[in-house]
């Protein structure tokens, strides 16, 4: 995935489905969340492990969950702030996104996807459905060097729109089986700080985990207020879910105050808690068994036709 000047991303995005900018954290940045992550993974399994939280308060469903983990951020630490004002303020990536989906757009997905050795290539799929017009845009941003063996994502450029959506929904498997095989795809290898921003409704999937290191993919997404149900759960915190707008984190991330949480984020988190603990006694703290798909579920389910939150 080639790189482009900033003053071209909106036009690559709305073109292609995706677009990379480079150098949008700094290398200290990066290095600092993604340790804060590795602590905030086992913190969240020995919680779960505990019985204290339930398992849906820390982490996020993940398509092929072998190896992988889609670790749930929170706001009120000082390196997740740092890194969404690196990227939101002082990077052109929040201009992008305003642009495409304006500043009202809602923050729908706070997370980070962790790949690690072993991890299986996924199935292609899309995030969502497809819509008339762009819904959710995602930022992955590499917290490594991400190398051809890490498991990068692979992208299928130009299939978000409904055509493309209507052969890989097709019901003649031929024909998605084709139309996979006659795109032209390109694969996400970034450097340390770069972002690839992408539509929802683009295809593309997690490769294999080849080496012997973990992937990890910081990432945000933005909902179109306008749309009221993108058709797929978001990646974030009950609490913070289409709690804050595009807007609204800019004001809040542009006074630069190191180390310095701002209070909303902190009103927020203190949501959280209380949210987890609730749901640790209510119905959420034990997953419900999920029935027997029909047949045609079935045949969806295995020929990924479902729509994944990870990537």
């Amino acid at each position: 995935l080639e790189a482009c000047p900033p003053s071209q991303a909106v036009a690559r995005l709305r073109e292609e489905g995706v677009a990379r900018l480079n150098g949008v954290l700094t290398e200290d940045t990066a290095l600092r969340l993604r340790d804060f992550v590795a602590e905030e993974r086992a913190r969240g399994e020995a919680a779960v492990e505990r019985g204290d939280l339930p398992r849906l308060a820390r982490f996020a469903d993940v398509l092929l969950k072998k190896n992988r983990a889609d670790v749930l951020l929170p706001l009120d630490d000082a390196r997740v702030v740092a890194a969404l004002r690196e990227l939101l303020v002082d990077s052109p990536v929040g201009d992008v996104l305003s642009a495409v989906l304006g500043s009202d757009a809602r923050l729908r997905e706070l997370s980070t996807l962790v790949a690690d050795p072993g991890a299986p290539r996924q199935v292609a799929h899309p995030d969502t459905p497809w819509h008339a017009a762009p819904a959710l845009l995602t930022c992955f941003v590499a917290l490594q060097p991400v190398e051809p063996a890490m498991g990068p994502t692979l992208f299928y450029p130009r299939t978000h729109d409904e055509k493309s959506h209507g052969h890989f929904f097709s019901s003649d498997e031929t024909e998605k089986d084709h139309f996979l095989a006659s795109s032209a795809t390109t694969l996400s290898t970034l450097g340390l700080g770069d972002v690839s921003i992408f539509d929802s409704r683009t295809v593309h999937c997690g490769t294999a985990n080849l080496s012997e290191k973990s992937r990890y993919l910081f990432y945000v997404s933005f909902l179109d207020p306008r749309v009221p149900d993108p058709g797929n759960p978001g990646s974030i915190r009950p609490a913070y879910d289409h709690r804050l707008s595009l807007a609204d984190l800019t004001a809040d991330l542009t006074p630069r105050r190191s180390g310095e949480v701002p209070a909303r984020f902190r009103a927020l988190s203190r949501a959280d808690h209380r949210d987890s603990s609730a749901r640790l006694g209510g119905v959420d703290a034990t997953p419900k068994k999920k029935k027997a798909p029909t047949k045609k579920k079935k045949k969806a389910a295995s020929s990924g036709r479902g729509f994944g939150s990870a990537r």
